[in-house]
């Protein structure tokens, strides 16, 4: 694929590339239906829950949030135990603007892994976004104390004392 498109890039216009993107991801979701319609005895559940998570990620990446639910919840039906899949799942969520549910989500991933930190870290960042100023700051409390030296929680601390305190200088 790297060599296919490394070959038209130099001889195609950015939209003729896009537009061959979009016909590859289409194909893309086509054949994971297929597979997911007709699972092969071959694969194992958790292998079949990997490819999902893998084309998850995929459409993720490329924007298409809606595929990357269906690619991420196939996943957790083969194996719910998956944290990453339910944090990724999580983002496309929030990348939807459905908070609520990314919240869930993200709380569910930390319940399955409580050491993991990435959907302690995204939920900071919904929180600081959807202006619950204390629940951000209680999550990424959280995360300092799992690794104190994960620069992203730290700075998510200061945005908040720093909101708080231009709140206190405005009152």
């Amino acid at each position: 694929m790297i060599n296919e498109m490394s070959k038209i890039i130099g001889k195609k216009t950015r939209d003729e590339i896009k537009e061959y993107n979009n016909v590859e991801f289409n194909e893309v979701v086509q054949i994971s239906h297929n597979l997911f319609q007709n699972k092969s005895p071959l694969l194992k559940n958790l292998e079949f829950s990997e490819l999902w998570l893998n084309l998850g990620r995929y459409a993720q990446a490329k924007g298409y949030f809606s595929e990357a639910e269906k690619f991420y919840q196939h996943s957790v039906e083969l194996d719910a135990k998956q944290h990453v899949v339910w944090n990724n799942l999580g983002m496309v969520y929030e990348q939807r603007n459905l908070f609520d549910k990314a919240i869930k989500v993200y709380e569910h991933s930390i319940v399955i892994d409580p050491e993991y930190v990435k959907p302690y870290l995204n939920l900071g960042h919904l929180f600081l976004v959807t202006e619950k100023i204390d629940e951000a700051e209680e999550v990424l409390k959280t995360v300092v104390e799992i690794n104190p030296d994960l620069s992203e929680a730290w700075y998510g601390l200061g945005m908040i004392y720093k909101i708080r305190k231009d709140k206190e200088e405005a009152d």
